[in-house]
């Protein structure tokens, strides 16, 4: 949808996630890889395809930002998060 491509660049501008030459030449080559075909003529393909090749570099995108989400997310077990609460407050010892 609109929206979730909107957050997907809005968190990836504010994180600066960036999707580099070498995450499309890896990516490439995997699928170079499960079709059984070289870098060359998947690179050949997606070059003359450009609208392919923007596909691709947003989906290297949303999965740089879900990776960032899963690593940076705060989560206790057990504990469901309830729509607009605020954050509970640390307990401190001082």
């Amino acid at each position: 949808s609109t929206l979730a491509l909107f957050l997907i660049q809005a968190i990836a501008r504010k994180e600066e996630l960036q999707v580099t030459e070498e995450d499309l030449l890896t990516e490439l080559q995997s699928i170079a890889d499960r079709n059984n075909v070289g870098l060359d003529e998947v690179r050949e393909y997606y070059k003359n395809q450009p609208g392919l090749t923007n596909q691709l570099g947003m989906e290297l995108l949303e999965r740089k930002v879900r990776t960032f989400l899963r690593e940076s997310a705060d989560v206790t077990p057990g504990e469901a998060p309830v729509a607009g609460a605020a954050p509970a407050a640390e307990d401190s010892d001082d």
